[in-house]
């Protein structure tokens, strides 16, 4: 029995969305607001972790930061949103970050900021891709 727990919990684990573009099993889309801010999201389906899918957003943050030619970002604003059904459970978990991008070295001093190439090189090596 403990078996059978331990392979149904790899397999879901394996079931998540894994870090590429938005598609019919999600992943990420981003919207350019303005010169250097963008609305970039993460969907996560029903197998996703909320810490998945706040990772893969703050990694594609990063990501699309060093893309852009910027070196850190900082998060405006914040949405999560979990999709669930009456019969079926969970669905699938969203999160929104609105972020503006800037050059130059990070200040210590800004709040909710993120150097780009920092980001990459920790989550990196958690991302499923």
């Amino acid at each position: 029995m403990k078996f059978i727990l331990i392979l149904v919990t790899l397999l879901m684990i394996g079931c998540a969305t894994s870090y590429q573009k938005k598609g019919i099993s999600g992943g990420y889309s981003d919207a350019q607001i303005d010169e250097n801010s963008y609305r970039v999201t993460f969907v996560g389906n029903g197998y996703s972790s909320k810490d998945q899918v706040e990772n893969m957003l703050l990694y594609r943050s990063a990501e699309l930061t060093n893309e852009k030619g910027y070196d850190w970002f900082s998060v405006n604003e914040r949405e999560s949103n979990e999709q669930s059904h009456a019969k079926y459970g969970k669905l699938g978990l969203d999160s929104t970050a609105i972020i503006k991008m800037y050059k130059g070295v990070k200040p210590e001093s800004a709040f909710r900021s993120y150097s780009a190439k920092s980001v990459i090189e920790h989550l990196g090596k958690s991302i499923n891709r």
